[in-house]
């Protein structure tokens, strides 16, 4: 009887030891499997922006000493504070006018060489064209009879003693004439055109490429 007794308490104990089995090993699984979800609340609220505000209208003719307005601004468009430093660049180049010279028959325009296409594309782009004194300029067959406003280039021998390389047309029957000068290094350069007010001599270099012809 008690031997019955002790085989049903060690089939309980086991039984019970079993479930307790089950249920520790439910719990590790259900550990290693549980997950949650957490919503990130952090958010950034500033929008960095800054734009160039200008305000100008420039002038359909620039005179020598004339003032002209120009504002240019930087605008925050975000919502935080911003720190701006503004640089001025240009490329503004000094030009000294010289002497008016009218042109007349003495100036001679005949047997004129013009301009390669590389050389028209220096100037265009606004370089120098020059020359050494024994560089040999063949006589061409070209007589410049300008009709039209604008500035005239064309090779002539320097050597021959022609102070003129070209001249400027104003379209009124008025010519100015282009001189040459020795640079240092004892090359010859075109120099600016000689008109009697830079506001000509500036019309003449923005016109240059609308009407610059070889030497017609």
């Amino acid at each position: 009887m008690k031997n019955n007794n002790e085989k049903k308490d060690k089939k309980i104990l086991i039984g019970a030891l079993g479930v307790a089995a089950v249920i520790a090993a439910g719990s590790t699984f259900a550990w290693f499997t549980s997950s949650d979800e957490v919503t990130n609340r952090l958010t950034a609220s500033a929008d960095y922006g800054v734009s160039i505000s200008e305000s100008f209208t420039p002038p359909t003719e620039w005179l020598p000493g004339q003032e002209i307005k120009k504002e240019v601004a930087a605008v925050n468009t975000g919502n935080i504070a911003a720190y701006v430093r503004l640089d001025l660049k240009h490329a503004l180049q000094g030009t000294q006018a010289g002497d008016g010279v009218a042109y007349s028959s003495s100036v001679a325009t005949t047997g004129l060489t013009p301009l390669t296409a590389n050389e028209i594309k220096t100037l265009e782009a606004g370089g120098y064209l020059a020359y050494t004194d024994a560089e040999d300029v063949p006589t061409g067959a070209v007589t410049a009879t300008p009709t039209a406003k604008g500035l005239y280039i064309y090779r002539r021998q320097i050597t021959d003693g022609l102070a003129y390389s070209g001249y400027y047309c104003d379209g009124a029957d008025n010519y100015y004439g282009l001189v040459t000068t020795k640079l240092d290094n004892g090359d010859i350069t075109v120099d600016a055109v000689l008109t009697p007010t830079m506001q000509q001599l500036l019309q003449a270099t923005q016109t240059m490429a609308s009407f610059r012809q070889s030497a017609a």
